[in-house]
Parts: C-alpha cells; sequence; structure tokens
C-alpha cells in the first residue's frame, strides 16, 4: 500500500509535533502571536503556512531538547 503524501503545511507539522500553537511557544521562547501568524494568509500578514526562517534554530534546539520526531525538512515546503 502506497503511503499518503503530507499535505501538512511546515506550520501545520510544527504545531503537530509540539502537540500545539502555545506549546512551540513555551518551549522555543517564540511570542504566541508570532507562531500564530505563521498559518495565516498573506493577505492577513501572516506567513502563508510557512515557518520563517528566523524561528528555525529556536524550534529545532526545541526538538532536539525534548526529543521530538521533527526534522529540519519539516520546516520548508515540499513540491507538490
Amino acid at each position: 500500500m502506497a503511503k499518503k503524501p503530507d499535505t501538512r503545511t511546515p506550520a501545520e507539522r510544527v504545531y503537530d509535533a509540539f502537540d500545539g500553537r502555545m506549546n512551540v511557544s513555551r518551549e522555543t521562547g517564540i511570542a504566541h502571536q508570532e507562531v500564530y501568524r505563521w498559518n495565516y494568509s498573506k493577505a492577513k500578514r501572516g506567513c502563508g503556512g510557512l515557518v520563517p526562517h528566523r524561528h528555525q534554530e529556536a524550534i529545532l534546539a526545541a526538538v532536539e531538547r525534548l526529543g521530538l520526531k521533527l526534522r529540519p525538512a519539516h520546516l520548508v515546503k515540499t513540491p507538490a
């Protein structure tokens, strides 16, 4: 049976790995307003599902510290 492609945005993958947006904020030190904005559309001054580069280092450090199953490749959008 073929594995289904992961259609989540990079932001959704991070939210899922940390079990919620507030946990991302708490564990990384990134303001919760910023974390929520990642999944807002660009028309609403969001990031359109992308995780800003400036936050990726803090996310990966928290992933390592907490032993979460998230890799650097999960933080970037994969081509359709």
